[in-house]
């Protein structure tokens, strides 16, 4: 679960993770991100990068990369949101792991990137 900063003033969170290129997945999400089955599959699934000085509030449920499904390593992942849209229309934010180059090789999209409560 991600957590915001718990000072009032949330300029440098927002700002942080506003400015943060956000992706599309172009093959379908590799781990499971149906938490709620009711609403319907995905349809799209956006992945943001988390800023390096809020790395620590991220909190990955798997190792496994959503883009290709591999484990992930030490030295070559990093800490991403995921965003998956669903059939009836609701989204939610999931942390994971995902592989740099997986990461890099996703459609950058226009658009600035959700910020996490």
């Amino acid at each position: 679960m991600t957590s915001a900063p718990q000072d009032d003033d949330r300029t440098e969170w927002d700002l942080a993770w506003a400015n943060r290129p956000i992706r599309r997945l172009a093959t379908p999400v590799r781990i499971d991100v149906r938490l709620f089955p009711e609403w319907g599959e995905p349809t799209e699934v956006h992945i943001v990068a988390a800023p390096p000085q809020y790395a620590e509030r991220i909190y990955p449920q798997t190792e496994t990369c959503p883009v290709c499904g591999d484990p992930t390593s030490d030295r070559h992942r990093l800490l991403v949101k995921l965003y998956p849209n669903f059939s009836n229309g609701l989204s939610i934010g999931i942390d994971a792991w995902a592989h740099v180059k997986c990461l890099a090789a996703c459609e950058e999209v226009p658009g600035p990137a959700p910020i996490p409560w």
